[in-house]
């Protein structure tokens, strides 16, 4: 788990675990994500979109409820599972388009391409940290 955030402040949920249960109603988007094995991009592109979809966790909510744009990839591994998630939120009107479509073609140009990436280090870690055990 990684974040970034201007006041570099730790996220509340940052050492909470979270259930993959499934109820889709009562569940935050995020669990949602990993839930989902066709791996779908989460794009909410308004606050009003965000605020229909987001159930909002205890100790983040005044963040969360200003939050204007949210996109979230879901990486499914060779293990056929959901294991990474990049979130990307931001709390100012239209920072990463203007409409639906803007947002989706970020995350289709960007945001899918580094989940890639992300996704390749992390099993050659893996791999590597298997290999350097076995020696």
């Amino acid at each position: 788990i990684a974040y970034k955030n201007t006041r570099d402040n730790e996220p509340s949920s940052y050492n909470k675990e979270f259930k993959i249960i499934s109820d889709e109603n009562h569940s935050p988007v995020f669990i949602n994500l990993f839930k989902d094995l066709n791996a779908e991009v989460k794009i909410l592109h308004t606050p009003k979109s965000i605020a229909e979809e987001f159930i909002y966790l205890d100790g983040s909510e005044n963040r969360e409820k200003k939050l204007c744009q949210y996109i979230g990839v879901p990486v499914k591994t060779n293990r056929n599972k959901i294991e990474i998630i990049l979130q990307i939120d931001v709390s100012k009107k239209k920072a990463l388009g203007k409409s639906y479509n803007d947002l989706k073609q970020f995350s289709d140009q960007i945001l899918i391409p580094f989940c890639n990436l992300l996704y390749f280090s992390y099993e050659r870690d893996f791999i590597l940290n298997k290999f350097y055990d076995i020696l």
